[in-house]
């Protein structure tokens, strides 16, 4: 266990190995990196990673999301500010959020050791998406249940409390999710085997998408390579549906704007026998909340959430209702 690092320090530890958040790119799972991604950043040779929206929001509000699962569940909870290593596999490191304490005023880790069944991951979700189940559920993205289980197994913690708040509702929900040993297991040495394959022989993993290959190759070479007949086939399809792509945006941008003059401030158009064909409606308004402002404010409160909170009136949304078979 590496404790009480310095954010250098800790930066550099990241690069010994394979951590919490970058499991789900490793499997193939991640909706945000590739393996390629994580083998550039382990190897020094990824560019300077610029702070998204996501890891900004995600970094600011941890605090906040942490005080509002302690104020729901009534329990206590404490910063683990270390790395942790696996015996095992090395190359396996992971730092969590929080540990639960067992009993209030009780600390959770000892001298390294963990002394309570539970840790806490705190997330920010723009939505909640269809991965979420109902809140006191285990149902969570894949991507975050595989850093989870990878926690638990470093820890050797029975579950793992997911605390989300979700910016666009507001809502807050409480996810439990359960150590399984034989899939950490196999996990753990899944991992450890990629690690031995790419990072540790610095042999980069395969592209898996356009991105991965502009990274790989910054430049085009003066080279030609014959294609087989499945690559063929495929640039014959890339140039017959670019040619149609072009085609049928021009026509559904005149049609949609012929019916669109024609129905005005209509928000239904229907057939003579009243059945509906387009509609044209305008959405519910939505409410935003600067996050940016309650952000800086350690504790901030539900009153003040909702005082940086403005309502947006909703957009109109052009559908079509026609059935085709």
């Amino acid at each position: 266990m590496y404790a009480n690092l310095e954010r250098k320090d800790w930066l550099d530890v990241r690069k010994t190995g394979i951590g919490g958040s970058d499991v789900a790119a490793v499997l193939g799972i991640s909706p945000w990196k590739s393996p390629l991604d994580v083998f550039l950043d382990k190897t020094g040779q990824a560019k300077p990673q610029i702070e998204s929206d996501a890891m900004y929001w995600g970094t600011r509000l941890e605090t906040l999301v942490a005080n509002k699962y302690c104020e729901v569940s009534g329990n206590e909870v404490r910063r683990v500010n270390s790395i942790l290593r696996s015996e095992k596999f090395p190359c396996l490191i992971g730092n969590i959020d929080r540990a639960v304490c067992p009993e209030k005023g009780k600390l959770p880790v000892v001298k390294g050791v963990f002394r309570t069944p539970k840790i806490l991951e705190c997330k920010t979700a723009r939505s909640m998406s269809d991965e979420w189940g109902a809140n006191g559920t285990d149902q969570i993205p894949e991507y975050y249940l595989t850093q989870v289980l990878h926690y638990l197994g470093l820890t050797g913690c029975e579950c793992c409390d997911v605390a989300c708040l979700f910016l666009d509702s507001r809502k807050f929900g409480i996810y439990t999710v359960y150590a399984d040993s034989d899939l950490i297991a196999t996990m753990f040495a899944r991992l450890a085997q990629w690690w031995d394959d790419y990072v540790a022989k610095n042999v980069p993993p395969p592209a898996r998408s356009i991105a991965d290959v502009q990274k790989l190759f910054k430049r085009s070479a003066a080279v030609e390579i014959t294609a087989t007949k499945e690559i063929e086939d495929a640039a014959f399809e890339y140039a017959s549906l670019k040619k149609q792509e072009a085609e049928i945006a021009a026509k559904l941008e005149s049609a949609k704007e012929k019916i669109a003059v024609y129905m005005g401030e209509a928000d239904t158009l229907v057939d003579v026998g009243g059945k509906p064909l387009i509609t044209w409606k305008t959405g519910k308004d939505k409410s935003r909340t600067d996050w940016q402002k309650v952000a800086k404010v350690a504790g901030a409160t539900e009153a003040m959430i909702a005082a940086n909170t403005t309502t947006c009136a909703g957009n109109r949304t052009f559908l079509s209702k026609i059935k085709l078979s």
